[in-house]
């Protein structure tokens, strides 16, 4: 088996060389199959198209792929990506060029963290089951992803959490979408950026998305898939398929 791929990361540059020499070649992996559950053996070889920028392959799908931005070259765009541990807030143009970037600590996996501390101080009744557990940040993101907000599986000490849930987000987003707000007018790109973007998996977070769209952002279809989605568009480019 071949396969082609497109990487990203935060600094090629630095690490595009080593993340190359480890990812190309041929490697040789076992799993168990899914019906008979015996060992299967296989070789796959990888060839590295290219090593971007983190967050090139959602330009990418953006402007070329499924266009959804409609952008000339002297025109810009600010997209805001929301992951685990960032906000990465980039400014680009209708060529794809990234004009500058910009990094906010917190994603989502700091609300979801924030969330879990926030049960772990409950006091009612249910909780004084499990008083000295601190509580998982997983399991928070289960119950979210699941729609239940339910902290666990367990009847006895399972617990809703949507109002720390709705505590967390406002305290957490409102301290994030004002740096944001600071980075994109002190210098000038607001008033001169044609649409705002956003993707990323914490842009798909209950309520999230809809204070996005609130502020005008267009908010994308699967936005934890987006930069894959050019990353692979990427690959098809440099292969010719």
């Amino acid at each position: 088996m071949k396969l082609a791929i497109s990487l990203s990361n935060h600094n090629p540059e630095r690490w595009g060389g080593e993340i190359k020499r480890r990812v190309q070649g041929i490697h040789t992996f076992q799993h168990k199959h899914p019906i008979n559950r015996e060992i299967v053996t296989k070789t796959v070889e990888i060839a590295v198209t290219g090593i971007y920028p983190e967050g090139f392959g959602s330009i990418a799908h953006c402007l070329f792929g499924e266009p959804t931005l409609a952008l000339e070259e002297s025109e810009i765009a600010i997209a805001l990506d929301i992951g685990s541990s960032t906000w990465l807030i980039t400014v680009f143009n209708g060529n794809g060029a990234v004009i500058d970037r910009h990094l906010i600590e917190g994603g989502c996996g700091t609300l979801l963290s924030m969330i879990a501390l926030a049960l772990d101080k409950r006091n009612d009744k249910v909780s004084l089951l499990s008083k000295d557990v601190k509580h998982s940040p997983s399991l928070v993101n289960r119950g979210i992803l699941e729609g239940s907000f339910s902290y666990g599986g367990n009847h006895l000490t399972g617990k809703n959490f949507e109002a720390e849930y709705s505590q967390c987000l406002d305290e957490w987003w409102s301290t994030r979408i004002e740096k944001f707000a600071n980075f994109v007018t002190s210098s000038n790109y607001l008033d001169r950026a044609k649409y705002l973007v956003a993707w990323g998996g914490g842009v798909g977070m209950p309520v999230v998305d809809q204070n996005l769209a609130s502020l005008g952002f267009v908010v994308l279809e699967n936005p934890q898939f987006i930069n894959a989605f050019g990353l692979k568009l990427l690959t098809e480019i440099s292969t010719g398929v």
